[in-house]
Formats: structure tokens, sequence, C-alpha cells
């Protein structure tokens, strides 16, 4: 049954045919994963600045109510 199109129009699949769409699945797999990787990479790099500016702020407001009072 494997040997025979599922509806008259269809091509019989061979085993190279499946080889080759798998080599081209794992390839788009591979470059979404890098970019994806790439992407929470800046991400990470834009949160970390962001509570570090946080933190300073947050600081520097103790000590400048600490001073005042």
């Amino acid at each position: 049954m494997s040997g025979f199109p599922l509806y008259a129009l269809d091509e019989v699949a061979t085993k190279a045919d499946l080889k080759v769409l798998e080599a081209e699945l794992k390839a788009d797999m591979a470059a979404l994963r890098a970019e994806i990787y790439a992407e929470l990479g800046s991400l990470r790099k834009t949160m970390f600045t962001q509570m570090v500016m946080i933190m300073v702020t947050v600081i520097g407001s103790m000590i400048g109510v600490g001073i005042l009072t």
C-alpha cells in the first residue's frame, strides 16, 4: 500500500523523495532555530539593560531620600 498514491492525481513518493524533503525540513528548522536564538539573545540584552537602569534609579532614589531626610 505504501507505493500506491492516495488520490488519483498524487504521485508516488519514493524513499529518495522523502529523504530530500526531510533534509529540506531539517535545514528550515535549523534556520528558524538560529533566528529564534538571535532574537532571544537580543531580548535578553535589552531586558538586562532595562533592569540595571531600574536598579540604578531605585538606588539613586533611596540615596536621595536618605540625604534629604
